[in-house]
């Protein structure tokens, strides 16, 4: 599941990158925002399983 969300990172700022290039100010603020929010659920994902498996008795 986080390797989704990092590929999906990537891709929002591959495309605020490619937002800079062509000058697009608005595209790449939102491109970098989409890219930022992507990371914080991939984060909190990552957590959330990690604290399901501590609390199965799992660990890693």
């Amino acid at each position: 599941m986080k390797v989704i969300w990092l590929l999906v990172t990537v891709l929002f700022f591959c495309g605020a990158a490619y937002a800079a290039f062509l000058g697009s100010v608005f595209c790449f603020w939102v491109f970098l925002s989409l890219g930022l929010g992507a990371l914080w659920v991939a984060d909190w994902s990552y957590k959330y399983a990690a604290a399901a498996l501590f609390f199965k008795g799992e660990r890693f």
